[in-house]
């Protein structure tokens, strides 16, 4: 009985337990442990930490680079350059000038520089007719009804600027007067200088206080116009008005009249004659010299331009854009659609720069870009 227990017992405890424990055990932590450990975390890392690694961060890379490389620098070139050349640029050099000519006005008319050359400045308010006073008679309709009729014409052109006055009286040969003025004067400068010009004739040589309905007539209905307007205060349109104002006194009866230029009409078309002539009469004084503000104005407009062509001339950038745009006078004539598509073209910036075929035909042939005509301009980009 003893060595039935302690054999059976043994045996069941060292050999069924030894198994158990040896063999489940084991099993256990060599096999499920093993499995969990070899199996499932390795799993983990190379499947879950791959999918991160190279999926996450693949899509980052060439998702997220490509749309910043891509997306914003192009927006950044083709926007922010064409920006900078179009806006930037543009408003640098049409601001630069604008204020070079600004400048340069101001102290031309402020006397600072060129003084020798005289301005025709508005007269100030202290030196304006009364309105009250200023009212002067003007008929488009009546025929000659006066005793004294003068007609007047002015000439701008290539020769010079000039005016010529006829006064017809009844009974006596006509007055010819000429006038030349500074070659930079305007015609409508002429219109005005020749009416006050005839005032003053008629006032110094007139003698027969009978005779002193005056009747003007003038082919330029602007200086008629302004000689009624209130808010015109010119230096020769206030001349005018005062003149009137101080015959008007004396009795003297003035009234204005507008006549079709070159219908016939005889004064006229001899008042047309004087003028051209006296236009291109070197041997006659300068009697007007006094150059308006416009003037100065297209002059500085003038010299700034010609700046600008000798450093577009000069310069070595932007040799693609004045194989375009060689003359700016030509270029500022020019009404074009500025896009981003243009812009990469004529400058060969951004992903568009290459040249279309139709672009290249015109500057291969006398089609050129800076042609100002309708059936040159570029096409609508």
């Amino acid at each position: 009985m003893h060595a039935y227990i302690h054999t059976y017992i043994h045996t069941y405890t060292h050999t069924h337990i030894h198994t158990y424990i040896h063999t489940y055990i084991h099993t256990y932590i060599h096999t499920y442990i093993h499995t969990y450990i070899h199996t499932d975390i390795h799993t983990y890392i190379h499947t879950y930490t791959h999918t991160h690694i190279h999926t996450y961060i693949h899509t980052y890379i060439h998702t997220y680079i490509h749309t910043y490389i891509h997306t914003y620098i192009h927006t950044y070139i083709q926007t922010y350059l064409h920006t900078y050349i179009h806006t930037y640029i543009h408003t640098y050099i049409h601001t630069y000038i604008q204020k070079y000519r600004t400048i340069e006005l101001y102290e031309i008319v402020r006397g600072n520089r060129n003084k020798n050359l005289l301005i025709d400045h508005d007269k100030p308010p202290k030196q304006w007719l009364h309105p009250a006073a200023s009212i002067i008679a003007t008929d488009k309709d009546t025929d000659d009804q006066t005793q004294i009729n003068i007609y007047t014409d002015g000439s701008k052109s290539e020769q010079g600027v000039g005016a010529g006055i006829a006064i017809k009286r009844p009974g006596t040969p006509t007055i010819k007067l000429m006038y030349r003025m500074d070659p930079r004067c305007t015609n409508k400068q002429a219109e005005a200088f020749e009416i006050l010009k005839a005032l003053e004739y008629i006032q110094t040589t007139q003698t027969n206080e009978d005779d002193e309905t005056v009747t003007v007539h003038s082919d330029s209905m602007t200086t008629l116009d302004s000689l009624i307007n209130t808010d015109i205060h010119t230096s020769l349109t206030e001349e005018i008005k005062q003149t009137v104002h101080k015959m008007e006194i004396r009795e003297w009866k003035i009234r204005f009249r507008w006549v079709k230029a070159l219908a016939g009409t005889s004064g006229n078309e001899l008042a047309d004659k004087l003028a051209k002539e006296a236009a291109g009469k070197t041997d006659l004084p300068i009697s007007y010299n006094r150059v308006p503000k416009s003037v100065i104005k297209w002059d500085l407009e003038n010299i700034s331009v010609e700046t600008w062509q000798r450093k577009w001339d000069t310069t070595t950038k932007g040799s693609t854009t004045k194989e375009y745009f060689p003359n700016v006078e030509e270029r500022l004539k020019m009404k074009l659609n500025l896009t981003q598509n243009f812009t990469a073209i004529v400058t060969r910036h951004g992903k568009n720069n290459s040249i279309p075929t139709s672009i290249q035909n015109h500057r291969g042939s006398n089609m050129h870009l800076r042609k100002s005509s309708t059936d040159d301009r570029p096409p609508n980009l």
